[in-house]
């Protein structure tokens, strides 16, 4: 006889996994866009080969591999559950899927599943690709930037889940995200050392996860962790940190925002 604690972990799986198929299903259904979608990437990492290499470089060319290849699968961790969120809005199917017996906390954490897992590969492609056109990556490494890609992607849901949260209520959240994006995309520090930036500048590093993702996997990859930017301690501290403080108030957040939406009535289609 199953307990209430056993059924409900097979409910949030049998949840995880109709979110996974329906995802695989949607990416299957279109090859050539999802062939794209992970080739696209690939030529970032060539053309800062023969960048590095045109500017007299090529020592440069690991620092930036990692930071281009992090911040596209921390974008992709990050714009994952309000994209699916909102496609259940737009279909009118967000309400079938809350009668399911989970906890609502469970269902922001499965619908990015696929969004962060699609992210990771394009990552891995993109390393590997780097790496055979001469990148000088560390593989003593690779055990303690795994963490740090997990505490990253942690962080990065835990800002997508926030902005979800936007949407539940208004429908919108691009603006949001779109400002987090401009301020990843300069202080995180993906295609140089946050040591260039100004000091009044580089102080804001510190409010963004991308900063302290990019910098302490240059310090475990790129041997003599050359554009790392911060202490490894300092950056994986911080992650730790973000993560414990920001994830359980995301959730929170979520579930507060289906709960507020459900009695005004907010959830149907647009």
């Amino acid at each position: 006889m199953s307990t209430p604690t056993a059924r409900r972990a097979s409910n949030a799986l049998d949840v995880v996994v109709a979110f996974f198929r329906l995802d695989a299903i949607d990416e299957l259904s279109y090859p050539m866009s999802m062939m794209f979608r992970f080739l696209a990437p690939l030529m970032s990492v060539i053309v800062y080969f023969f960048q590095a290499d045109f500017l007299g470089r090529p020592d440069s060319y690991g620092a930036t591999l990692v930071g281009i290849s992090l911040a596209v699968s921390l974008q992709l961790a990050l714009t994952g559950c309000g994209n699916r969120l909102q496609q259940l809005q737009e279909r009118g199917n967000l309400e079938p899927v809350l009668v399911e017996p989970v906890s609502w906390w469970v269902i922001p954490v499965t619908m990015n599943m696929w969004q962060t897992l699609a992210g990771v590969v394009t990552m891995c492609l993109m390393l590997g690709t780097g790496v055979l056109l001469g990148a000088d990556l560390q593989v003593s490494g690779l055990l303690p930037f795994l963490l740090i890609l997990a505490l990253g992607l942690i962080a990065c849901n835990a800002v997508g889940i926030l902005s979800a949260s936007l949407i539940v209520l208004a429908k919108r959240s691009q603006a949001i995200l779109g400002l987090y994006g401009l301020a990843a995309s300069l202080l995180g520090g993906a295609l140089f050392s946050i040591e260039v930036l100004p000091e009044w500048l580089r102080a804001l590093s510190y409010l963004v996860p991308h900063a302290y993702v990019i910098s302490a996997a240059r310090d475990v990859l790129v041997p003599g962790g050359a554009g790392a930017g911060m202490p490894l301690g300092v950056a994986v501290t911080g992650l730790v940190i973000f993560d414990l403080i920001v994830f359980p108030l995301a959730l929170y957040a979520f579930t507060k925002a289906l709960e507020y939406s459900r009695t005004m009535g907010l959830l149907g289609g647009y």
